[in-house]
């Protein structure tokens, strides 16, 4: 230690006190002040504080050299096909004078009314099957409005004069009318009345108006409108660079979080004046308890039956919500067979072709239950089958419709999404990224793969594409009271979708960051983070994923996923539809979500079965346990902190896939794992391991001391000049008695 005590003497600590410190604080997931404690009881004679083990921890921490192999997974490698991100709350406190370096490009939401997307295209008519399928409350005015307008329009007469598209919006919404009424009593006032696939029966005979309908044919008047109202917002606004979250580069302005507030930031910093709903609590009513307009027709089935376990989420994916990315990742040619023998006149024909629903949970699961069903009822087969054959052929207007929106804003002047989505739609590689940013001054001028300049670290993982951002959009208002939530919490970025149906909310302090946003493997290893200096957005998960992996994953498991979804629809569909990704609710979080059932990881058994999707949580039961001792260092020191502990839980669960490994690990050294297993050499070569790489290559200190964190040293603790670094071969602690200028420090450059 560099300060003299009252005798003159200073003191030098040896390469494993330093090892036992930092593996006391990490295995026990504790603090600085605890190992103080637990070394002041094995040796109280040497007077150690708090202080000077923390000085220490910090000191030896900023030495050591993670080798980026630990941040890869031994089984996913480099490219992983499944991956879970997450936020975590897990901050520091801003400091004066603090840079974040982050270029990115701004990649716009482009004016597409997913409205088209839906078999239903009325989005009041979406919401009635939702609540009537979720839920057995009574409807407002709205959704019987919408009930009644569908029946209406599935039991009148059409028009002479009708083009290609009109005829083929008529066919969906008597294929919709006749899937949801053949479950569904559809009562006028509350009587008795029943809409199933053979025909309608009702008290008065005809209509809402008395008059006598044609049910034989099944006609309908043309679809309303296309929508009620719009189910998403565009964003407008010119291309530009946004190089950190709070300004372009080099822009020196301090950041903190005072002038957070005053520049109207997003609530990080200070408590955020707009409430967003958590997770949809359980219904008051259930839902087959519903009576009247709508109620669950139990003739055939009863409301514990499997069937119905199956009928439900089958209607509130294909009917409630847009059915786009439903067959993402999948081939699509066998399917749309399936649909059209699902047409077919003869009822057996879809039997032999069934094996391709099982692609799709949800749709498996209908068909199991309700297949005889099928065979006996031929027309609501056929509406199944045009149901089907909508969704699927939907993938590919998705795709249309975004190419030709990203070229009328090209023709407008803004060509920046398509740009991106052509030059990086395909597997891109660090050669191309870096390549490419070299004549881009904004990106080049500074080193953002330092973490002390970008504040994120992938270790394995290079940047292979330019990151995209999306400006923050103002909190919508509300009529209605929200309800007040507890001090101390907040809400996801608000405006990101104005009708959306799933929030999330995430604790934050007023002084602190707003967490972290980690990259796992299904086998717990993280593969990168990111620190969030605002809350948490869908937008930044979107660009960690297209900055960061080559081959895109074919399945991301987020708590929100069908908010990015929605996300990436609108900005770059292309390059997820080449890629085939989707994205599914964790299982942690599925419950209580509302949104479609086609997020569901239990409903996509095809690509989620036997994946952990909760490998991110997993993750942060351990990480929590540092958000003490973490918060109150500075924003150097929590990278490199923050970056040795992921190291030292990759390296645990790296060791618990090797098939020797014991399923105690607590009593077992890593080093055989690390050395042996991931085929690492030891960075110093004086190291008595027998794993130093060969060669006299003599190793400098980091770039952490030299950087960032030596300047927080100086402010912090008032280092003076900066001492050259001495070994010292045993084991223990040696008081040394300074008689002139001694140079001791804490370590060589090692790694871990």
């Amino acid at each position: 230690m560099q300060k003299k005590d009252d005798t003159g003497r200073v003191l030098v600590f040896t390469r494993s006190f330093c090892d036992s410190l930092v593996a006391f604080v990490y295995h026990s997931l504790s603090s600085y002040a605890a190992a103080t404690s637990f070394l002041s009881s094995i040796g109280g004679s040497l007077g150690l504080s708090r202080q000077s083990i923390v000085d220490l921890g910090r000191l030896f921490t900023a030495c050591l050299v993670p080798s980026p192999d630990l941040f890869s997974c031994a089984i996913c490698g480099d490219d992983p096909a499944y991956i879970v991100i997450d936020g975590q709350a897990l901050g520091f406190r801003r400091r004066l004078g603090m840079n974040v370096a982050r270029p990115s490009i701004h990649l716009a939401r482009m004016n597409m009314n997913t409205n088209q997307f839906a078999v239903l295209r009325q989005p009041s008519m979406r919401a009635a099957i939702r609540k009537a399928v979720r839920d057995g409350e009574s409807f407002n005015k709205t959704h019987q409005d919408a009930i009644h307008r569908l029946m209406n329009e599935y039991t009148s007469l059409p028009h002479r004069r009708r083009t290609k598209g009109s005829w083929a919006k008529r066919k969906q919404l008597n294929a919709a009318a006749t899937i949801f009424f053949s479950f569904f009593v559809y009562s006028i006032d509350g009587g008795p009345g029943t809409v199933s696939g053979g025909g309608v029966q009702r008290r008065a005979g005809g209509d809402r108006q008395g008059n006598e309908v044609n049910t034989d044919s099944l006609p309908s008047t043309p679809a309303a409108s296309e929508a009620d109202t719009p189910e998403e917002s565009t964003e407008g606004g010119s291309i530009e660079l946004r190089e950190s979250e709070k300004g372009d580069v080099g822009d020196n302005e301090p950041v903190n979080g005072a002038q957070d507030r005053r520049r109207g930031g997003d609530g990080s910093s200070a408590r955020s004046r707009t409430r967003a709903s958590r997770a949809a609590a359980p219904p008051k009513k259930p839902w087959h308890s519903r009576t009247g307009l709508c109620s669950p027709d139990f003739n055939n089935f009863g409301p514990k039956s499997t069937q119905w376990a199956a009928i439900r989420p089958f209607v509130l994916g294909m009917l409630g919500d847009p059915v786009v990315g439903l067959f993402q990742g999948h081939k699509v040619e066998p399917i749309k067979d399936f649909a059209t023998k699902l047409q077919s006149d003869e009822p057996d024909l879809w039997v032999a072709a069934s094996k391709e629903s099982n692609k799709i949970g949800f749709i498996a699961n209908f068909f199991a239950r309700v297949g005889r069903l099928l065979t006996t009822d031929s027309r609501l087969r056929k509406a199944v089958g045009v149901v089907l054959q909508f969704a699927v052929q939907v993938e590919g207007l998705a795709d249309t419709t975004f190419t030709v929106a990203a070229r009328k804003a090209a023709q407008d002047g803004q060509s920046t999404t398509e740009d991106y989505c052509k030059k990086w739609g395909g597997d891109s590689s660090s050669q191309d990224y870096d390549a490419r940013v070299k004549t881009q001054p904004a990106f080049s001028r500074h080193d953002i793969d330092s973490p002390f300049v970008s504040f994120e670290y992938f270790g394995f993982l290079r940047r292979v594409r330019p990151a995209i951002f999306l400006p923050r959009g103002t909190p919508a208002t509300r009529r209605t009271r929200r309800p007040r939530l507890r001090r101390g919490k907040g809400s996801q970025a608000v405006s990101e979708d104005k009708l959306d149906r799933c929030s999330k909310a995430f604790p934050r302090h007023k002084d602190l960051t707003a967490g972290v946003f980690n990259v796992v493997c299904p086998h717990v290893v993280t593969l990168g983070f990111r620190v969030m200096f605002e809350a948490e957005s869908v937008a930044d998960a979107l660009s960690v994923i297209l900055e960061r992996f080559p081959k895109l994953p074919k399945v991301v498991f987020y708590d929100v996923a069908c908010k990015i979804d929605r996300n990436a629809l609108q900005r770059v569909r292309t390059i997820m539809s080449r890629h085939g990704v989707r994205f599914c609710l964790d299982r942690a979080h599925a419950k209580g979500h509302t949104c479609s059932a086609i997020y569901y990881p239990d409903e996509s058994l095809a690509v989620t079965n036997g994946v952990s999707t909760q490998a991110a949580e997993v993750q942060h039961s351990v990480s929590v346990k540092f958000r003490g001792h973490l918060a109150y260092m500075s924003p150097a020191s929590f990278m490199v902190h923050r970056i040795a502990q992921l190291s030292f839980m990759n390296l645990t669960a790296a060791y618990k896939l090797h098939p020797d490994a014991k399923a105690e690990n607590e009593d077992v050294r890593l080093n055989d794992c690390y050395f042996n297993y991931r085929k690492t050499k030891c960075q110093r070569e004086s190291c008595a391991c027998g794993n130093s790489k060969e060669g006299d290559k003599k190793l400098a200190l980091s770039a952490v001391m030299d950087g960032a964190l030596a300047e927080d040293m100086r402010e912090e603790e008032g280092v003076g000049e900066r001492h050259e670094v001495a070994d010292v071969a045993n084991g223990g602690v040696k008081p040394v008695r300074r008689t002139e200028q001694v140079r001791v420090g804490a370590i060589s450059s090692g790694s871990m």
